[in-house]
Protein backbone atom coordinates (compact mmCIF):
# COMPACT_ATOMS: atom_id res chain seq x y z
CA UNK A 1 0.00 0.00 0.00
CA UNK A 2 2.98 2.39 0.38
CA UNK A 3 4.00 2.03 -3.12
CA UNK A 4 0.53 3.12 -4.75
CA UNK A 5 0.33 5.93 -1.94
CA UNK A 6 3.58 7.38 -3.28
CA UNK A 7 1.52 8.57 -6.58
CA UNK A 8 -1.05 10.51 -4.13
CA UNK A 9 1.69 13.00 -2.63
CA UNK A 10 0.75 15.67 -4.17
CA UNK A 11 -2.66 15.92 -4.37
CA UNK A 12 -2.99 15.36 -0.92
CA UNK A 13 -0.77 18.28 -0.50
CA UNK A 14 -2.61 20.17 -3.45
CA UNK A 15 -6.14 19.14 -1.56
CA UNK A 16 -5.14 21.25 1.67
CA UNK A 17 -4.90 24.71 0.30
CA UNK A 18 -6.93 24.11 -2.70
CA UNK A 19 -9.25 27.02 -1.75
CA UNK A 20 -6.06 29.53 -1.56
CA UNK A 21 -5.96 29.27 -5.75
CA UNK A 22 -7.47 29.28 -9.01
CA UNK A 23 -5.26 27.32 -10.49
CA UNK A 24 -2.22 25.59 -9.55
CA UNK A 25 0.35 24.82 -12.70
CA UNK A 26 2.89 21.98 -11.83
CA UNK A 27 6.02 22.26 -14.20
CA UNK A 28 7.54 18.71 -14.99
CA UNK A 29 10.38 17.66 -16.25
CA UNK A 30 10.47 16.23 -19.58
CA UNK A 31 10.93 12.66 -18.47
CA UNK A 32 7.95 10.20 -16.97
CA UNK A 33 9.76 10.25 -13.55
CA UNK A 34 7.49 9.72 -10.18
CA UNK A 35 7.24 13.36 -9.66
CA UNK A 36 5.18 13.49 -13.33
CA UNK A 37 3.22 10.37 -12.56
CA UNK A 38 2.26 12.47 -8.79
CA UNK A 39 1.52 15.68 -10.97
CA UNK A 40 -0.87 13.31 -13.47
CA UNK A 41 -2.64 11.81 -10.32
CA UNK A 42 -3.07 15.53 -8.73
CA UNK A 43 -4.39 17.38 -12.21
CA UNK A 44 -7.34 17.82 -13.90
CA UNK A 45 -5.70 18.73 -17.09
CA UNK A 46 -2.52 17.85 -19.01
CA UNK A 47 -0.55 21.08 -21.26
CA UNK A 48 1.95 19.31 -22.60
CA UNK A 49 4.83 21.55 -24.00
CA UNK A 50 6.61 20.26 -26.89
CA UNK A 51 9.64 21.55 -28.33
CA UNK A 52 10.34 21.25 -32.08
CA UNK A 53 12.53 18.29 -32.64
CA UNK A 54 12.61 14.68 -33.37
CA UNK A 55 12.81 13.54 -29.37
CA UNK A 56 9.36 15.56 -28.42
CA UNK A 57 7.65 13.40 -31.20
CA UNK A 58 9.07 10.25 -29.83
CA UNK A 59 7.79 11.21 -26.51
CA UNK A 60 4.31 11.74 -27.26
CA UNK A 61 3.30 8.50 -27.46
CA UNK A 62 4.89 7.94 -24.33
CA UNK A 63 2.90 10.84 -22.63
CA UNK A 64 -0.30 9.92 -23.93
CA UNK A 65 0.40 6.20 -22.69
CA UNK A 66 0.98 7.20 -19.35
CA UNK A 67 -2.19 9.78 -19.49
CA UNK A 68 -4.35 6.48 -20.31
CA UNK A 69 -2.85 4.36 -17.00
CA UNK A 70 -3.50 7.14 -14.75
CA UNK A 71 -6.87 7.76 -16.27
CA UNK A 72 -7.87 4.65 -15.75
CA UNK A 73 -5.71 3.29 -12.17
CA UNK A 74 -5.67 6.78 -10.06
CA UNK A 75 -7.23 9.81 -12.16
CA UNK A 76 -10.58 9.14 -14.44
CA UNK A 77 -11.05 12.60 -14.67
CA UNK A 78 -7.44 13.88 -16.20
CA UNK A 79 -7.90 15.68 -19.17
CA UNK A 80 -5.06 16.00 -22.26
CA UNK A 81 -5.87 19.95 -22.91
CA UNK A 82 -3.56 20.08 -25.42
CA UNK A 83 -0.10 20.83 -26.55
CA UNK A 84 2.04 24.12 -27.17
CA UNK A 85 4.93 23.97 -29.52
CA UNK A 86 7.92 25.71 -28.27
CA UNK A 87 11.31 26.83 -30.19
CA UNK A 88 8.86 26.83 -33.26
CA UNK A 89 10.10 29.10 -35.97
CA UNK A 90 7.80 28.65 -38.45
CA UNK A 91 10.49 29.33 -41.79
CA UNK A 92 12.18 25.98 -40.67
CA UNK A 93 11.21 22.89 -41.94
CA UNK A 94 11.65 21.00 -39.10
CA UNK A 95 8.90 23.47 -37.63
CA UNK A 96 6.93 23.09 -41.28
CA UNK A 97 6.87 19.34 -40.85
CA UNK A 98 6.49 18.72 -37.44
CA UNK A 99 3.51 20.32 -36.75
CA UNK A 100 1.22 18.18 -39.02
CA UNK A 101 2.88 15.20 -37.44
CA UNK A 102 1.66 16.09 -34.32
CA UNK A 103 -2.03 17.18 -34.66
CA UNK A 104 -3.29 13.61 -35.06
CA UNK A 105 -2.19 12.61 -31.61
CA UNK A 106 -2.42 15.95 -29.52
CA UNK A 107 -4.69 19.47 -30.26
CA UNK A 108 -2.52 22.21 -30.57
CA UNK A 109 -2.70 25.42 -29.36
CA UNK A 110 -2.80 28.22 -31.80
CA UNK A 111 0.09 29.83 -29.79
CA UNK A 112 3.54 29.20 -31.15
CA UNK A 113 6.40 29.75 -28.98
CA UNK A 114 9.84 31.36 -30.60
CA UNK A 115 12.58 30.36 -29.91
CA UNK A 116 14.01 33.08 -27.77
CA UNK A 117 17.73 33.71 -25.72
CA UNK A 118 15.44 35.61 -23.45
CA UNK A 119 14.10 33.07 -22.00
CA UNK A 120 17.13 31.64 -20.94
CA UNK A 121 18.13 34.73 -19.72
CA UNK A 122 15.55 35.37 -17.41
CA UNK A 123 15.69 32.09 -15.75
CA UNK A 124 19.66 33.10 -15.05
CA UNK A 125 18.43 35.92 -13.07
CA UNK A 126 15.68 34.78 -11.56
CA UNK A 127 13.13 36.53 -12.95
CA UNK A 128 9.69 35.80 -14.58
CA UNK A 129 9.62 36.34 -18.83
CA UNK A 130 6.65 39.02 -17.86
CA UNK A 131 9.23 40.91 -15.76
CA UNK A 132 12.73 40.35 -17.77
CA UNK A 133 11.47 41.54 -21.18
CA UNK A 134 7.78 42.17 -21.04
CA UNK A 135 7.53 43.64 -24.64
CA UNK A 136 9.70 40.72 -26.10
CA UNK A 137 7.89 38.22 -28.40
CA UNK A 138 8.36 35.18 -26.81
CA UNK A 139 6.78 36.99 -23.59
CA UNK A 140 4.20 38.36 -26.07
CA UNK A 141 3.64 34.37 -27.41
CA UNK A 142 3.52 33.13 -24.09
CA UNK A 143 1.32 36.05 -22.81
CA UNK A 144 -1.33 34.68 -25.74
CA UNK A 145 -0.78 30.82 -24.86
CA UNK A 146 -1.65 31.70 -21.04
CA UNK A 147 -5.37 33.35 -22.76
CA UNK A 148 -5.89 30.38 -24.64
CA UNK A 149 -5.77 28.21 -21.57
CA UNK A 150 -7.60 30.53 -19.61
CA UNK A 151 -10.49 29.92 -22.10
CA UNK A 152 -10.87 26.81 -21.64
CA UNK A 153 -12.09 27.51 -18.32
Amino acid sequence: SGKIDGFFHLRDSLELIKDEFDYAVIDCPPSLSMITLNAFVASTGLLVPLQVSKFSLDGIEAILEAHKNTVKRFNPSLKVFGAVLTMFNPRTTLSQTLEPMIEPYLKLFSSRIPPSVSVEEAHMMKQTLFEYQPKGKATKSYQGFVEEVLALG
